[in-house]
């Protein structure tokens, strides 16, 4: 009997996950009167600010949120990235990225966003992966 590769495992892990987790997670949020569904595929980023969540979508509304930044990278771990203690990045948001000092990087979004936003570099190599869908 072979030993599995660690490929295989990582192909083993993604499909249980993908079984697990629901294929298009939300966050409920409330306009006005009424309580809303807001997609993952409709959110750009969560953030953090002044120890609030929010979420920012494409078309570059903030939503404020209940849950904290840790249980939303629960939720949406599959497409979105702990980046650091303020940001959680979705995928298909990432535009680009380019070196910035002290080996960190810098992620460029396809919305416009009011900081930048860096990976750390003890975080660099993971994201790098994570993008690369590895």
């Amino acid at each position: 009997m072979s030993v599995p590769r660690e490929d295989q495992f990582l192909g083993m892990i993604h499909a249980l996950k993908s079984q697990l987790m629901p294929q298009n997670p939300a966050v409920l949020i409330q306009q006005g009167d009424k309580i809303i569904p807001l997609h993952a595929k409709d959110i750009a980023l969560f953030y953090t600010e002044n120890e609030y969540s929010f979420a920012y979508t494409f078309a570059q509304e903030s939503f404020l949120l209940s849950p904290s930044l840790e249980a939303l990278s629960q939720q949406f771990s599959a497409d979105f990235f702990r980046i650091n203690r303020q940001f959680l990045v979705n995928r298909v948001a990432i535009k680009d990225a380019s070196h910035h000092l002290n080996r960190k990087i810098m992620v460029n979004l396809k919305v416009p966003f009011k900081v930048p936003i860096l990976v750390g570099k003890l975080k660099v190599t993971a994201f790098l992966n994570w993008w690369a869908g590895k």
